[in-house]
């Protein structure tokens, strides 16, 4: 195998994440083998050191990782949450094993925390991509086998270099993208996958820092045959209809969701899906609120942020601050959608000028209204350079955000400890933390599975009309969950295993 790379989603129940499978598939298309390694924050470092061995041969060229989904949620000994910029230990074990075992071997990091990690992180890896890697690790991986076409240094991390080669036209283009699952990639029978079918987003929220934000409306926008003949591709192969749509926002265009709908309602299989989703725009063209549900939508992802009329106009949601909104997220509720689709908020504690009592307030309301599930988190502004920062953190002054205690990182998993003088009983984000936790266990118990949770079930064999009723503190669900959830990591394990024996 000349490449093997590991990537990891697993949150109780499995999840694949599409970025190092999308590499895979770049790789492949230029004839590199290549191996993705999944869920590895399910195994010990020994074990996953284990799995590594059996794809590496002496054709092997380079390790990398997928830091997407990396060092979410870790415990420390005490139980403390870890920042989010510390690699997790089974990882670092295997690594480390990797490299002393097979020192000509490069190690590679990519993925959206690339650049995000403690410096003693980087010790363990050659080389850094940033953002999408497409393009620069397919000439990376050329430039590893041949040592030509040297590379430009964006930034240099201990001693790990961050190479691009932006002198070079990308041969990538997301309109024609033919991503197609491989063989190699142990899909599992009537699995839930993700789907991209566009990248970027036509908004460029302050507290957001995702590449491509703020593009225009049609750009980077996958062709739906492209997307159609992957959706088939996965039915006829594997039995597949449900999925996780990756787009920043889904209907960010009403001609996009009417055209998908189309589509997928000529096929000779029904999908179900969930998907971010802006609610504004939903109000605002009130069709794709039928076509959407017409089209298999399960779940959908709100991004309400802040209800506070100031606070959600500063982040550049000033619709979800006026009484219009709160008419309309009723009306879809309770009318449009009812139990149909569940519907999921997301909301940020630390926005100015938002008070204490107007956080509780919307959490209130949302409670009042049923909606099926809604959490609130503390503001997460990172106090170190990235490639791609939020405004926010740009220019964190501007908005009242200063930085403090930067020696002491470990800040309820956020390497960016501040504070904001303007925000009435939340100034810290310790503060801000503190109360969204009261928040989240107030109101967990009444709160159904939703968002992608929700479509991850299927993966596990759950029906989703049966799902969307199953409320979150059920002891008995979750018990069983955990025991399918064992059974498929073993059925998954046992195909990379016996594809390993094949290769």
């Amino acid at each position: 195998m000349n490449v093997i790379i590991l990537n990891d989603v697993w949150q109780s129940i499995p999840m694949r994440s599409l970025g190092a499978y999308k590499i895979a598939h770049t790789l492949r298309n230029i004839g590199v083998t290549v191996q993705v390694i999944d869920f590895i924050s399910t195994l010990s470092g020994t074990e996953l050191f284990e799995l590594i061995k059996l794809f590496k041969t002496d054709s092997t060229l380079w390790i990398g990782l997928s830091t997407t989904f990396i060092a979410s949620d870790i415990k420390s000994a005490s139980g403390a949450t870890l920042p989010s910029n510390v690699l997790p230990k089974n990882l670092t074990e295997a690594l480390t094993l990797s490299k002393q075992t097979w020192p000509t071997i490069k190690t590679v990091i990519g993925g959206a925390k690339s650049d995000n990690f403690n410096d003693d992180t980087y010790n363990l890896f050659d080389y850094g991509i940033l953002g999408y890697g497409e393009h620069d690790l397919l000439h990376l991986h050329n430039y590893i086998a041949t040592s030509t076409n040297s590379p430009q240094i964006v930034k240099n991390k201990i001693n790990c270099n961050f190479v691009s080669w932006p002198n070079i036209p990308s041969t990538y283009d997301i309109k024609t993208d033919n991503f197609l699952w491989h063989d190699n990639d142990c899909i599992q029978l009537n699995e839930t996958l993700p789907l991209e079918t566009a990248r970027g987003c036509i908004f460029k929220c302050k507290f957001c820092g995702f590449q491509e934000i703020g593009k225009k409306k049609g750009d980077s926008v996958r062709s739906i045959q492209c997307v159609i003949k992957e959706l088939t591709h996965n039915y006829n192969k594997w039995g597949i209809t449900r999925y996780y749509m990756l787009d920043d926002t889904f209907n960010d265009d009403p001609n996009k969701i009417e055209e998908f709908t189309n589509a997928v309602k000529s096929l000779p299989f029904n999908i179900e899906f969930t998907a971010y989703i802006r609610c504004d725009l939903l109000a605002r063209f009130p069709e794709t609120a039928i076509y959407l549900k017409e089209a298999g939508i399960k779940s959908a992802f709100f991004g309400i942020e802040s209800m506070h009329p100031d606070a959600s106009r500063l982040i550049g949601k000033a619709w979800n601050g006026t009484a219009a909104a709160k008419n309309f997220i009723k009306q879809l509720r309770e009318n449009i959608w009812g139990d149909d689709v569940s519907i999921f908020t997301s909301n940020i504690v630390g926005l100015t000028p938002e008070t204490k009592d107007s956080v509780l307030e919307t959490a209130e309301w949302l409670h009042h209204i049923n909606i099926h599930q809604f959490k609130f988190r503390q503001l997460s502004l990172r106090s170190k350079p990235v490639a791609f920062a939020s405004e926010f953190e740009k220019n964190h002054t501007k908005y009242g955000y200063t930085f403090i205690n930067l020696h002491n990182k470990i800040t309820n998993g956020y390497d960016g400890e501040w504070q904001n003088l303007n925000i009435p009983g939340l100034e810290t984000v310790n503060d801000c933390h503190i109360l969204a936790e009261q928040i989240n266990t107030k109101y967990n118990k009444r709160h159904l599975i939703s968002s992608w949770g929700l479509l991850a079930h299927g993966t596990l064999g759950y029906d989703m009309n049966h799902t969307l009723n199953t409320k979150m503190d059920n002891p008995s669900h979750w018990i069983e969950v955990r025991s399918r959830a064992t059974q498929w990591k073993r059925s998954y394990y046992d195909s990379l295993t016996k594809l390993s024996t094949k290769l």
